[in-house]
C-alpha cells in the first residue's frame, strides 16, 4: 500500500526517478524537507518564501504593498491583544499613492480579509474616490447602503494609511 501511495505522490509531484527505479521513500523526503517550508522547485522559476510572515509571502513585505500594512497592523494588534491576521484590517483606511494627484480624498476602507491560500490573499472594503463614497440601492429594502466590494491591486506598490 505505502509504495502504491508513494507512486502517485510521484506522478502527482513530479518527484524525479532514476534510472527508471521504483520512487523510493528517501527521494520523497529529500524533495519535501521538514527544515524548511517550502518545496523544491526544480526547473520553476521561483518559489515562495515565508520567513517574516506564516501567511503573507516575503516578496510581498518586501515593498509597500497593501499586505506590508496588514501586516504591520497586525503585529502592533498582537502586542495589544492576540488576534487573528484576518481581523486586524478591518477598519484601516488605506490609500495609493497614485491618488495624490486628485485634490479630494480617495481611500479604501478594509471591511473584511480573507487568506484562503497563503500566496493568493483577498481583501474587500468600500471605495471612496474623489470625495464620492461608492453606494448601491439595496435590492429588498430599498435604501442606499455602502457597497463593499474586493479590494484590487492589494500587490501593487505604493500603498499607505491614510491619516485621519
Amino acid at each position: 500500500f505505502a509504495a502504491k501511495m508513494l507512486g502517485s505522490l510521484v506522478r502527482v509531484c513530479r518527484l524525479p526517478v532514476r534510472g527508471g527505479a521504483a520512487p523510493s521513500l528517501q527521494g520523497f523526503r529529500r524533495a519535501f524537507s521538514d527544515d524548511s517550508n517550502e518545496v523544491e522547485a526544480k526547473g520553476k522559476k521561483g518559489y515562495v518564501q515565508y520567513t517574516k510572515s506564516k501567511w503573507i509571502p516575503d516578496s510581498q513585505l518586501s515593498k509597500n504593498t497593501f499586505w506590508k500594512i496588514i501586516h504591520e497592523q497586525y503585529e502592533q494588534d498582537q502586542m495589544d491583544s492576540p488576534s487573528h491576521i484576518e481581523k486586524s484590517g478591518m477598519g484601516l483606511k488605506v490609500t495609493r499613492s497614485l491618488w495624490d494627484r486628485y485634490p479630494e480624498e480617495s481611500y479604501w476602507e478594509v471591511k473584511r480579509t480573507k487568506i484562503v491560500a497563503r500566496s493568493s490573499p483577498k481583501a474587500w472594503g468600500i471605495l471612496t474616490f474623489r470625495g464620492e463614497r461608492e453606494q448601491m440601492v439595496d435590492k429588498e429594502t430599498g435604501e442606499t447602503v455602502d457597497r463593499v466590494r474586493k479590494i484590487r491591486g492589494t500587490r501593487k506598490d505604493e500603498w499607505r494609511i491614510v491619516e485621519s
